[in-house]
């Protein structure tokens, strides 16, 4: 994959890049931005090994969107290849930016340096699913440039939950 553009925002400088095996500081903040934006609190965040096995991987793609060396956003990626396309797509899976930073384009950004990344390695789409209760997600994504909604409805089924027979 080609590495991801240096991206500077001049308001307020922030740099986006692709994380790599190695960079588990920034991929721990990450983490807990995720956890404070999505309510996650009572999660554990893996150890450095295996965080480092994700960041390895050429299926999960993370990155991040920095401002003096300390990260302020990002978003995580599953990569899936299809059957009818020899491109793959982009599930961007989970993307959240830091309290203090909402609302002055640093999401935005983020996401066009993303779909950029994704255009110029060959992805065929990229996509995301928002909760339709999740006002400030639906709105962030309604103002991007989107080229379709799909109203669907996802089954989750908790695997270690479910009693056989």
């Amino acid at each position: 994959m080609k590495p991801v553009t240096q991206t500077t925002l001049p308001i307020n400088q922030i740099e986006i890049r692709l994380l790599s095996k190695g960079d588990t500081k920034a991929f721990v903040d990450l983490l807990h931005i995720f956890k404070d934006a999505f309510e996650m609190n009572d999660r554990a965040i893996p150890g450095e090994e295996y965080l480092n096995t994700l960041l390895s991987k050429k299926d999960f793609l993370v990155f991040a969107a920095l401002q003096n060396n300390t990260v302020v956003a990002g978003l995580t990626i599953y990569v899936q290849l299809q059957y009818f396309s020899t491109q793959p797509v982009a599930f961007i899976y989970d993307i959240a930016v830091e309290k203090s930073y909402q609302g002055n384009g640093t999401g935005s950004r983020l996401l066009e340096t993303v779909l950029e990344f994704c255009r110029a390695n060959g992805f065929d789409e990229a996509f995301v699913e928002a909760d339709a209760t999740d006002i400030d997600a639906v709105s962030f994504y309604r103002k991007t440039k989107y080229t379709s909604v799909v109203n669907t409805l996802q089954f989750t089924y908790s695997i270690n939950e479910i009693i056989p027979g």
